[in-house]
């Protein structure tokens, strides 16, 4: 099941389960994780801070095929 609107689509699997979501970095709306902006940013500053981010949270940066986290 995919759900699309300009600049953003959500992606979901087994029994409505939200597994992903794509965002336009032109056309999509803000988008934050914590502190951290993800949209409209230098690519290689918002890496960096989403790994501080993982460091203080005690979690895991992984990325996808194009290597972003």
């Amino acid at each position: 099941m995919r759900y699309q609107d300009i600049g953003v689509t959500g992606i979901y699997g087994p029994r409505t389960t939200l597994a992903g979501i794509a965002i336009d970095a032109m056309e999509g709306p803000l988008v934050r994780l914590r502190e951290v902006e993800l949209i409209a940013r230098v690519p290689s500053r918002a890496r960096a801070e989403i790994d501080g981010l993982a460091r203080r949270e005690d979690a895991v940066v992984r990325v996808n095929w194009s290597g972003d986290p």
